[in-house]
């Protein structure tokens, strides 16, 4: 989340808000990356801050790709795919 939300207790007692806080959100994630596809996953809309997704190497590939939403909006991929060689 960012953003400043605030909350007083007003002169007649009740509550009162100032400011929001929203939802970090990054994009949809490729489907594609580093001889990988996405891992099939349930119907998301919107991927926020934190949530992870898996990867799968594609046929003569081995090893394992995961991607984070960061608190930037952007995907990281950690992990790789390698060639298997015979």
């Amino acid at each position: 989340f960012v953003g400043s939300a605030q909350l007083r207790c007003s002169p007649t007692g009740s509550y009162a808000y100032k400011g929001e806080c929203t939802r970090i959100r990054c994009g949809q994630p490729k489907e594609e990356v580093g001889h990988a596809r996405l891992h099939e996953f349930g119907p998301i809309r919107r991927w926020t801050s934190d949530m992870e997704i898996n990867y799968e190497c594609v046929r003569g590939y081995t090893g394992h790709i995961r991607g984070i939403c960061g608190k930037d909006g952007v995907w990281r991929l950690k992990g790789t795919c390698t060639e298997l060689v015979c």
